[in-house]
């Protein structure tokens, strides 16, 4: 298990009042980001048409362990994509194995507000999900903090401000489509969803 903890800055000091309409939004945008981070960083597509698969709502099933005074702090903790489907990520070469889905969404979030443009890898889906995140931070609150994420030494800030942004960034990604790709099946991989096309050129 892995530890987190999202904090909706801005609240009331030494009083512990949050509206339940804001943490069911902020909850709900947390677990759909998780979700969509997830699945873009195992299967390269955020969304999928059919039933999400057993495995991302196992490994999104975070618990809430602590609520703190303040600035609403929610402990949180999560297992690793590890934990959750050793078969499918226990491999010692998997490196995602190790991540939660917290981690992922943070490595995400963290690119948009962080990063140059150039550098996101997301899909609209995807940013639309880190938009609306984004957003909760604007119902009565400065901003949202989350802490204990991998690669990060201080935790990662966000205001609904960066929602404008994200916004933009999702109204300038290409809508997904279909492309066709002639070649020589090559490797197939029985428990990841790649193969290994040879083109005509090598």
């Amino acid at each position: 298990m892995s530890r987190h903890t999202l904090t909706l800055l801005g609240g009331l000091p030494d009083a512990l009042r949050v509206s339940a309409a804001v943490l069911h939004e902020a909850l709900g945008a947390l677990l759909e980001g998780d979700r969509l981070a997830t699945r873009f960083a195992v299967e390269g597509e955020s969304v999928r048409k059919g039933p999400r698969p057993v495995w991302l709502d196992a490994a999104c099933d975070f618990a809430i362990t602590g609520l703190s005074a303040g600035s609403a702090l929610l402990a949180l903790e999560a297992p690793t994509l590890r934990e959750v489907d050793a078969s499918r990520f226990g491999r010692a070469d998997e490196p995602m194995g190790e991540q939660t889905p917290g981690h992922l969404l943070g490595g995400v979030l963290a690119s948009l507000v962080e990063a140059p443009s150039d550098d996101i890898v997301a899909d609209r889906a995807l940013l639309e999900g880190c938009a609306k995140f984004a957003r909760v931070s604007g119902g009565g609150f400065d901003g949202i903090r989350l802490e204990g994420l991998r690669g990060r030494s201080g935790p990662l800030l966000i205001s609904s401000r960066d929602a404008v942004r994200i916004e933009r960034l999702r109204d300038e990604t290409p809508r997904s489509q279909a492309a066709r790709v002639a070649g020589t099946l090559d490797t197939v991989s029985a428990s990841r969803a790649n193969i290994v096309l040879t083109l005509k050129d090598g």
